[in-house]
């Protein structure tokens, strides 16, 4: 099939207008590719929602940090620059890189935990029940900074770092039998499986949410930078591995939130 087509409004007449072409390569691979620029889009805007919206936790509050632009190109004017045969200098210096976009999150940190494996509910769950059982409280205050490329824990008393955690790295997520206990799992350096506890009232669904949009901006990217990947191509089962680990991420959250309303 080389007919191709969407529909999309006009910016002029506010017209919702369906757009016909003939191509001459199959048309499924311009479908396919639109879709994936619009999924990583609408990726991007939810992350950048969750980044800024503000957060009520019920017990301290918690703040978020403002989405900075990064430069699109380099500045032209008043540059001055010296040229040589092979060698050219620009007196104005190169942009500096931007910061994250973030959000901060007011928690209770309970614990961490070496486990067997890097997924499943009944890990988590026994997880958080050993590191409660371990650690009575109360628990340390900590602010959890969740990025798109890290999850970062610090005390809130001492301002110091307890954890910077990968968002690459991490191979699982979920909310406990008590919604007021989360848990997400990382594997280190040494192979080993890590998993942090976290408590927070009323529920812990915003922190695992943030982590969430975080978990799939991280995956598109891995998409985006090899994507003949993960499409019957070679070296497909990776990213297969990577899909199935998000999507039972993913369903955690939402089957444990469904269950949640129904109580």
């Amino acid at each position: 099939m080389r007919d191709f087509a969407y529909v999309a409004r006009d910016r002029v007449s506010r017209k919702h207008m369906c757009h016909v072409f003939r191509c001459d390569t199959p048309a499924r691979t311009i479908a396919n590719t639109l879709r994936d620029i619009c999924k990583k889009i609408m990726i991007e805007r939810s992350l950048q929602q969750n980044l800024n919206k503000p957060l009520d936790t019920g017990s301290g509050g918690g703040g978020g940090g403002s989405r900075l632009t990064r430069p699109t190109n380099l500045p032209t004017e008043n540059r001055r620059t010296h040229r040589h045969p092979q060698i050219i200098t620009t007196a104005q210096s190169f942009p500096t890189p931007m910061e994250e976009p973030k959000k901060v999150m007011r928690v209770q940190y309970v614990g961490v935990l070496q486990v067997e494996r890097p997924s499943g509910m009944e890990v988590i769950n026994t997880a958080i029940q050993r590191v409660v059982e371990a650690n009575p409280p109360p628990w340390r205050n900590v602010s959890v900074a969740v990025a798109p490329s890290t999850v970062t824990i610090t005390n809130a008393d001492d301002g110091k770092q307890i954890a910077e955690c990968r968002v690459r790295f991490l191979s699982f997520l979920g909310i406990g039998s008590d919604v007021k206990h989360c848990a997400f799992i990382m594997h280190t350096a040494q192979d080993q499986f890590i998993a942090h506890v976290f408590f927070c009232e009323p529920s812990t669904g915003a922190l695992c949410k943030t982590i969430e949009a975080a978990c799939k901006l991280r995956y598109q990217k891995c998409l985006d930078a090899h994507p003949g990947v993960g499409r019957g191509g070679r070296g497909a089962g990776t990213p297969r591995t990577i899909s199935a680990t998000l999507r039972s991420v993913l369903g955690t959250i939402t089957g444990r939130k469904a269950r949640s309303a129904e109580s």
